[in-house]
Order: C-alpha cells, then sequence, then structure tokens
C-alpha cells in the first residue's frame, strides 16, 4: 500500500499586478492536473499563453 502526503505552502503575496496572481493560480492549476506538487518553467508558461489567448480575443471581440 502506498501512501501519498501533501505538504501545503501558503504565501502571501502583496503589492503584485492582478494577472501575474491569475498566472500563478493557474500554473499552480496546471502542476496539481499533473499530479505535481511544485508549479514548473511548462506550468507557467502555459498560463501565461493562455492568459495572452484570453486576452487577445477579448480585443477581437470588443470587450
Amino acid at each position: 500500500m502506498t501512501t501519498t502526503e501533501r505538504d501545503e505552502t501558503s504565501v502571501t503575496v502583496t503589492s503584485v499586478a492582478p494577472s501575474l496572481i491569475g498566472a500563478l493560480l493557474r500554473a499552480a492549476a496546471h502542476a496539481a492536473e499533473r499530479g505535481e506538487t511544485c508549479i514548473g518553467t511548462e506550468d507557467m508558461l502555459l498560463a501565461i499563453l493562455e492568459a495572452s489567448t484570453i486576452s487577445t480575443r477579448q480585443r477581437r471581440s470588443g470587450h
């Protein structure tokens, strides 16, 4: 039988753009989907790419 333990880390960030916080949260979600406990470069790049894609779609639709 294998037991997996998860440690949780909490970080308080002040004076940061809301878009950065959103990117970090998306990156953490991507890492968790892959079963990882740490955010990797690929997770951050994917989060940034998603934010860029959303922003481009909003500009094109006039929002």
